[in-house]
């Protein structure tokens, strides 16, 4: 079981997101801002991270580097609100594992991609 952070402020698009992973083996933990992933997530064995990049404390690409700073060897998966492939290449380059459009959430196998992430990861070590 794989321990996956959440870093979503808005409480629906984090709904939508956890409902995702209700019948799945990882387990989820949620923060809504970065304070709160330092705080109250950041001490966890977390393996994977799904960002949001438009947080109360963090806007935009700002956002990817704090936290890639701050948490170097984690994979993050950025989810944002309207995608391009100049900003995905963008995000890439800065270190995002994947780059996710949160309108694209519905059709998405979110739970097959974080696993496929997952065990790349586990090859590369």
């Amino acid at each position: 079981m794989a321990n996956i952070a959440l870093v979503e402020d808005n409480p629906i698009d984090s709904q939508i997101i956890n409902a995702k992973f209700v019948s799945s083996t990882h387990k989820m933990h949620s923060a809504a801002d970065l304070d709160s992933l330092s705080t109250e997530i950041g001490w966890m064995d977390i393996e994977l991270l799904l960002l949001d990049l438009n947080l109360p404390n963090s806007k935009g690409i700002e956002t990817l580097k704090a936290v890639k700073v701050s948490f170097p060897y984690i994979p993050i998966v950025v989810i944002i609100g309207i995608s391009t492939a100049e900003i995905s290449s963008e995000l890439i380059a800065c270190g995002a594992r994947e780059v996710v459009c949160k309108l694209d959430l519905d059709k998405l196998d979110l739970e097959k991609l974080i696993s496929d992430i997952l065990v790349n990861e586990s090859k590369s070590q």
